[in-house]
């Protein structure tokens, strides 16, 4: 339970180029998916943002509660500070990506640790899986990213255009975007949890949709886990176009 709710928000990039024949259409998604916000230059708002939430977490027969304060800056960058209920005890923790590093501080022990090699990569990949689908500004033209069109999909009663994004040494990530209206409908990965053998099923699905500053972000993100219900997260007081400290997203 504790990892998992570690593992709840971040993100972390790192690979290769859009290949030629892709770019047409990665281009003509991604066009459409900041037009939703009203333009690119209104999507990039998207890269600097703030918000507050709550969240409900049920694995195992167990259940867990937690508040989040996020700060987060393109795909790269997040801080959060969680009050976590469990078991009928509250923690505090600060939750810190910067790049590659990532950090988690225990208020109650007083103790700051660096992610472990087998948390790493599902922290960043459920953390990308959410922020990319928020900010496709921020997707445009990154070079350490290889995204690719995967063709179209329902997603319920709608159509959808996919856009896979692939990383070295790390899950693909698959985005669905609603064809008519450019805004995410979900996205999708294969992790595998520590100590597990087999890779799992993640969906991230994306609603309740709020605008702030001329610009959308969902409010609602649904998780599960081999097709179950496993998280659970509101979000709101938003704020787009956030300037941070310098050290914001330094080791906490």
């Amino acid at each position: 339970m504790r990892s998992l709710v570690i593992a709840l928000l971040a993100l972390a990039p790192s690979v290769s180029p859009i290949r030629a024949d892709d770019k047409s259409a990665v281009k003509e998604l991604l066009d459409k998916a900041m037009k939703a916000h009203g333009s690119a230059a209104n999507a990039a708002k998207l890269g600097e943002i703030s918000f507050k939430g709550k969240a409900k977490v049920s694995e195992g027969g167990m259940e867990a509660e937690f508040s989040v304060d996020a700060s987060m800056s393109q795909l790269d960058r997040t801080r959060m500070l969680l009050t976590i209920n469990a078991g009928g005890q509250n923690n505090m923790a600060t939750l810190v990506v910067n790049g590659a590093k990532i950090w988690a501080r225990d208020s109650r022990r007083d103790k700051t640790e660096e992610a472990p090699a087998e948390v790493a990569p599902m922290i960043q990949s459920i953390l990308l899986a959410m922020r990319a689908a928020a900010t496709p500004a921020s997707l445009a033209g990154r070079k350490d990213l290889q995204l690719t069109h995967g063709g179209k999909a329902k997603v319920g009663d709608a159509d959808a255009d996919l856009l896979r994004i692939s990383r070295k040494d790390l899950p693909d990530i698959t985005l669905y975007y609603d064809i008519q209206i450019g805004l995410p409908l979900k996205s999708e990965a294969q992790l595998k949890e520590a100590n597990q053998a087999t890779d799992m099923q993640y969906a991230f699905h994306f609603s309740d949709f709020k605008e702030v500053d001329g610009v959308k972000h969902f409010g609602l993100v649904k998780i599960t886990r081999d097709g179950k219900d496993l998280v659970e997260i509101e979000l709101n007081e938003f704020k787009v176009g956030e300037k941070f400290e310098a050290n914001t997203f330094d080791k906490p």
